[in-house]
C-alpha cells in the first residue's frame, strides 16, 4: 500500500541519528541521558518534556543546545505550534550558523507561516550550506511554484529527483500530528508529483504526462502514480486513462482518488453498482487524499444504493454520515438525504452559483429517487445552467438527465 502523501513537512533523520548518537556517548549523569533520550523519542510530549530538561541545563554544550532546539522544534511542528517551533529553529540557526539543517526547517516553517519570500532566502542559505540536499531542492520547488516561478521551481524537482539517494527510507516525516518513518522512496516520488503539478498550473500538460510516465517507470508497483496518470488521460484517453485505474487500485485497494476516479467512470457508463462500490471502498482508505470534503463520498453512494434497498442504504448513509468531521458544505445536502432538511431548507442553506449548482442536481436526484421525473429534470437543468463546465455536479446533471424518459 502506498500513497506518496505530504501533508506535514519533513523532520530530517539526519538530525535524529546524530543527535542520538552524541547523545548515546558516555556521559555519567544518569538524568541527563534520561532526558536526551526522552528528547530523541518520536512521543511528541515526552520529546517536548526531554529537550525542554536539556535546554534548562547550564553546562549542555553548544552542539548538544543546538540538537535539541532542532529536536523539540519537530515535536513543535507536529503539534501545529508553528511559533515556538520558529523560535527553537531561530535559537538552533544562531547556534551553530554553518548546519544547513536548522536554516532547512526553518525555511519551511517560514513558508508554513505564509512568509514564501523569508523561506525561500532561508532556503537558499540551506542549500549553499549543503548543496546536494534533495529535500532543501523539493521544498524550494514547492516555495517557488507558489510565486508562479515555474521554470525555478521545475528546476528544483529535478534536482531533488536526482539528487534522493536510491534508498531514503531513513528519512522521518511529520504527518497528522505524529513523526513517522518513511517506508518507501518517500522523496523522490514525491519529487516527481510535484514537478507533474508544476507542469500543470504552468500549462505545460504535455511535460506533466511525460514527467507521470517517468514516475510509473521508477515506480512500477505504486498505484498513485498510475491513478495520477488516469487523471491527466481521463478526458483525452479514457480506454488508458481506465487501464491506469484498474492497475493503481490492484496495487492499492483503497487508492481513494482511483477508487473516487474509476466510481465516476462507472456512473457515466450507468453501472450504479460498481460505482457505489469503488465509492464505498474509496470511504474506507485515507479520505484525506481525495481532494475533496469527505461528505460527498457519503451522498454519491446513498443516491445509488437508495435506487434499490432504500432501507439499508439509509443505514449505511447514516453511520457514514456520523464519520463526517467538518460540518460544511455540502454537509447540508448530507442533512438534506436524512431527512432533516426540507428543499426549501437546502436550497437556502446554499451560498453562492457553486452551491446553488450543486443543491439542485442533489435535489433533482432525490426527485428522480421519489419517481418525480418532471420536477428531478428541471433540477438536472437547472444544474446544467448554473454549474461551471469543471464540476462533477455538473457531468453528473447533463448524464442523468439524457438517461430521463421523455
Amino acid at each position: 500500500m502506498s500513497r506518496f502523501v505530504l501533508t506535514g513537512v519533513f523532520a530530517f533523520v539526519a538530525a535524529t541519528i546524530l543527535l542520538a548518537f552524541k547523545m548515546n556517548a558516555f556521559i555519567p549523569d544518569g538524568s541527563l541521558q534520561q532526558s536526551m533520550r526522552a528528547c530523541d523519542t518520536m512521543d511528541i510530549p515526552t520529546r517536548v518534556a526531554g529537550c525542554t530538561e536539556l535546554l534548562a541545563r547550564k553546562e549542555l554544550s553548544t552542539q548538544h543546545r543546538a540538537l535539541a532546539y532542532l529536536k523539540r522544534s519537530n515535536a513543535y511542528f507536529a503539534l501545529n505550534d508553528l511559533d515556538h517551533a520558529i523560535a527553537d529553529l531561530e535559537a538552533s540557526a544562531a547556534l551553530t550558523p554553518r548546519d544547513y539543517m536548522p536554516f532547512h526547517e526553518l525555511a519551511i516553517a517560514y513558508r508554513e507561516k505564509g512568509e514564501t519570500e523569508g523561506a525561500i532566502t532561508t532556503m537558499d542559505r540551506a542549500i549553499s550550506l549543503n548543496p546536494k540536499s534533495a529535500e532543501s531542492f523539493y521544498h524550494r520547488g514547492e516555495m517557488k511554484r507558489a510565486l508562479n516561478r515555474f521554470d525555478e521551481a521545475e528546476a528544483d524537482f529535478e534536482a531533488a529527483i536526482t539528487l534522493t539517494p536510491d534508498t531514503d527510507n531513513k528519512i522521518a516525516f511529520i504527518e497528522n500530528g505524529a513523526i513517522t518513518r518513511a517506508t518507501k522512496n518517500r522523496l523522490r516520488a514525491n519529487s516527481y508529483k510535484e514537478l507533474a503539478k508544476t507542469y500543470i498550473f504552468a500549462g505545460q500538460e504535455a511535460k506533466a504526462a511525460e514527467t507521470l510516465d517517468r514516475a510509473v517507470n521508477a515506480f512500477p508497483d505504486v498505484g498513485t502514480f498510475y491513478a495520477l496518470r488516469a487523471s491527466y488521460y481521463e478526458h483525452r484517453d479514457a480506454t488508458q486513462a481506465s487501464a491506469d485505474l484498474d492497475k493503481a487500485i490492484a496495487f492499492d485497494p483503497v487508492e481513494v482518488r482511483a477508487l473516487n476516479q474509476r466510481g465516476r467512470f462507472a456512473f457515466t457508463n450507468g453501472n450504479y453498482t460498481a460505482a457505489a462500490t469503488d465509492w464505498a471502498q474509496a470511504w474506507r482508505g485515507n479520505r484525506g487524499d481525495l481532494g475533496i470534503h469527505e461528505a460527498y463520498l457519503p451522498i454519491w453512494i446513498y443516491m445509488l444504493e437508495a435506487r434499490g434497498d432504500t432501507a439499508q442504504a439509509t443505514s449505511g448513509f447514516a453511520g457514514r454520515a456520523k464519520e463526517i468531521k467538518a460540518k460544511v458544505w455540502p454537509y447540508p445536502v448530507v442533512s438534506f438525504y436524512l431527512g432533516q432538511l426540507s428543499v426549501e431548507e437546502l436550497d437556502a442553506a446554499a451560498i453562492g452559483d457553486d452551491q446553488k449548482c450543486e443543491a439542485n442536481f442533489y435535489i433533482g436526484e432525490w426527485h428522480l429517487l421519489k419517481g418525480d421525473i418532471a420536477s428531478a429534470r428541471k433540477r438536472f437543468e437547472q444544474a446544467l445552467g448554473g454549474c461551471a463546465p469543471n464540476f462533477i455536479e455538473r457531468t453528473m446533471a447533463e448524464i442523468e438527465a439524457r438517461r430521463l424518459p421523455i
